[in-house]
């Protein structure tokens, strides 16, 4: 319920900010991958860094999003997963027991760490898990 929460919120922030549907269908997840690349932009125009403590806070919306739209059109469900580096975290366990961690690979993205790209990702979580 929580994660469906602050895909909501998420959606609306999209919106309010960037003035795109995010509508839970496969293809919005370039809306989502958009959204990340027009924020890249700005931290270039600025040449500045990414801000750790505003990609920690915009990682779950991200994530959350990636993973609603997931369980709305592939199934599966929520759930807590150690990832390799020991963290427990949320992640989504496909139907057929696989999981990906979208709030995490969304972090990765926020922070700008290369070759990070949600489309690419969410695409091969499909096709993969």
């Amino acid at each position: 319920a929580e994660a469906s929460r602050v895909a909501g919120n998420f959606v609306r922030w999209a919106r309010e900010h960037f003035a795109v549907d995010a509508d839970y269908t496969d293809a919005s997840i370039d809306v989502v991958e958009s959204i990340a690349s027009k924020i890249d932009e700005d931290i270039r125009l600025r040449r500045a860094s990414p801000d750790p403590s505003f990609a920690e806070a915009m990682a779950p919306g991200f994530g959350f999003y990636i993973g609603e739209t997931y369980l709305k059109n592939h199934g599966g469900s929520w759930g807590w997963s150690d990832v390799p580096d020991g963290i427990r975290t949320v992640a989504v366990q496909t139907p057929n027991g696989g999981l990906f961690w979208p709030a995490l690979k969304s972090l990765k993205r926020l922070l700008r760490e290369p070759g990070e790209d949600l489309r690419y990702y969410y695409t091969s979580v499909c096709l993969k898990v």
